[in-house]
């Protein structure tokens, strides 16, 4: 009988958003990494930025769980990255949506 453990990854975006992400790998122990993907450089409100920032994160979510899922099925490892990518991208939006704001005032603050 396979026994499943909890390996978390998680995509710190920027200095202030954190995205935990709980996937499934098989493992001895409960494994975690997490990595630091600066957006900073990006204007998010473009499609441009978008996209780069997707790029990013898809990277980031490869590379950390490939770390915690080295011993782990392909399987495994690609559900561990797509929850990865997912979560990250939901505090991407978020991000996106504050630096949308942002923007609104200082540009109605004339």
């Amino acid at each position: 009988m396979t026994r499943f453990f909890f390996c978390t990854a998680a995509i710190i975006i920027g200095a202030t958003l954190a995205a935990t992400v709980p996937a499934r790998a098989q493992s001895v122990q409960n494994d975690s990494a997490s990595q630091v993907v600066s957006l900073a450089d990006l204007n998010l409100a473009t499609a441009q930025g978008q996209t780069e920032a997707r790029a990013r994160l898809g990277l980031a979510a490869e590379h950390i769980c490939a770390k915690i899922g080295a011993n782990d099925s392909v399987d495994d490892r690609l559900a561990c990255q797509r929850q990865a990518f997912r979560d990250a991208r939901r505090e991407l939006t978020h991000k996106t949506l504050e630096q949308h704001a942002y923007t609104e005032v200082a540009s109605n603050a004339h």
